[in-house]
């Protein structure tokens, strides 16, 4: 028997959980999500996916971002704790999350 992998985009969530949202062709329906474990993990995962989308001539706007579940189960954008969001330059500098600097 095969040993099968969860896919990742089936991950059971719960509070605190992190997931960056992905939109290309704004307005976009429905967005992709890829979970993450800090947001210096999603800070490069929202630069690896822009930098790919930059080869591709189709894609002419796009948006990233990053959400974290609350204790009611809502998804809500993420932002430290000075209200910075994920698009701020050094928002991510301290954290470490076992990830290549």
């Amino acid at each position: 028997m095969a040993n099968r992998m969860r896919h990742p985009l089936k991950k059971v969530y719960s509070v605190g959980n992190l997931r960056v949202y992905a939109m290309d062709h704004i307005p976009c329906d429905d967005p992709t999500y890829y979970p993450v474990k800090s947001s210096a993990h999603a800070k490069r995962l929202i630069d690896a996916l822009a930098e790919s989308q930059l080869l591709d001539p189709n894609i002419t706007d796009n948006c990233f971002g990053l959400e974290v579940m609350d204790k009611s189960g809502e998804w809500n954008e993420w932002d430290d704790e000075e209200g910075n969001d994920i698009s701020a330059e050094d928002v991510v500098l301290d954290e470490y999350d076992g990830g290549r600097s």
